[in-house]
C-alpha cells in the first residue's frame, strides 16, 4: 500500500509538470489575455457639429494600453455604429501602436454620422469603441474596448452645383447657358448629346467667375482640380478642360460629389 501511494504521488507530479511545461509552450504561441484597450474618455458627452468649421477638433477620444506576454505590433481601429451592440459598425480611422488618443474633426464626424443613417440637425446616440488588432487587414483581433457614447448632433452635407459647359456639349462655350445638371444629395446627372473628340469641363454657376471643375491631375490648375476618378471615354485637355473620346451621340452624366467621380455613359 506505501509503494501505491508513493507511485500515485510520482504520477501527479508528472501530470502537474507536463501542464506546465504545456503551459509555457503556449505563452510562446499565443498574446496574454489582456485587459481590453478600454475607452477611457471621450471628451465631451455632446457634440453639435457646425459646417463652418469643418476642420476644428470635434471630439478627443483616449484608451490605455494593452499589455502582453512579448513584443506584438498592434494597431488601433475606431469604430462607430448607430446602436450599443455594434451590429453595423463603421470604420473611424485606424491609428499605430505609439498612438492611444486621436482627434477626430467636424467633418470626419460628420461623415461618420452620414454613414451610420443619423439624422441631420436631430442630435442622437453615436456610440464608439476601439479594437486591437495585428496584421495588415486587422484579421486578427485582441482586444475589444468598452463602449462609450456621445449625443450628436450632425448638419447635413451640401453639394455643389454643377453646369456643363463646352464644345462637346451643346451649348458649347457659352456660359450663360451652361447646362444644369439634376441634383439628389451628392448625386447628379444629365442626359445629353454629346460630340466625340471635344472639350468639355463644369461650372458652379452659369458664369466663368466662380468654381469651376475639371480633372484631378498635374497640369491643371489648382485651384479647379475636382474629379479624381473619371471613365475610360474622358481624358485630360488642355485649358483646363476635360476632353471626351467617345463617339457622337446620347449620353448619360454622372458625378458623385461625394467620391469626386465622373463618368459617362451611353444611352
Amino acid at each position: 500500500m506505501k509503494k501505491q501511494h508513493i507511485f500515485q504521488k510520482i504520477f501527479l507530479a508528472l501530470i502537474m509538470l507536463l501542464g506546465i511545461i504545456s503551459c509555457q509552450d503556449r505563452e510562446l504561441l499565443t498574446v496574454e489575455n489582456q485587459s481590453a484597450a478600454i475607452l477611457l474618455d471621450t471628451s465631451k458627452e455632446t457634440v453639435f457639429l457646425d459646417k463652418n468649421f469643418p476642420d476644428n477638433p470635434a471630439l478627443n477620444l483616449t484608451w490605455e494600453v494593452a499589455k502582453y506576454t512579448q513584443p506584438t505590433e498592434l494597431k488601433y481601429k475606431i469604430e462607430a455604429s448607430k446602436t450599443a451592440d455594434f451590429a453595423k459598425p463603421v470604420l473611424v480611422k485606424t491609428v499605430e501602436e505609439s498612438q492611444r488618443t486621436a482627434t477626430l474633426t467636424t467633418s470626419e464626424m460628420n461623415a461618420v454620422a452620414e454613414k451610420l443613417g443619423l439624422a441631420p440637425n436631430v442630435q442622437a446616440p453615436m456610440y464608439l469603441r476601439v479594437t486591437s488588432f495585428v496584421g495588415e487587414d486587422g484579421e486578427y483581433v485582441v482586444a475589444t474596448s468598452n463602449v462609450s457614447s456621445v449625443k450628436i448632433t450632425p448638419y447635413e452635407l451640401v453639394y455643389p452645383d454643377f453646369y456643363l459647359v463646352g464644345a462637346a456639349a451643346p451649348v458649347g462655350w457659352d456660359s450663360g447657358n451652361a447646362m444644369l445638371l439634376t441634383k439628389n444629395k451628392e448625386i447628379a446627372t444629365i442626359v445629353t448629346t454629346l460630340k466625340g473628340g471635344e472639350s468639355f469641363r463644369f461650372l458652379g454657376q452659369q458664369n466663368w467667375n466662380g468654381m469651376n471643375y475639371s480633372i484631378d491631375q498635374a497640369g491643371t490648375k489648382d485651384s479647379y482640380r475636382y474629379f479624381k476618378q473619371v471613365s475610360s471615354n474622358i481624358v485630360q485637355d488642355g485649358d483646363e478642360n476635360m476632353k471626351f473620346t467617345g463617339t457622337t451621340g446620347t449620353y448619360k452624366i454622372t458625378i458623385n460629389a461625394k467620391e469626386q467621380s465622373l463618368t459617362i455613359v451611353a444611352q
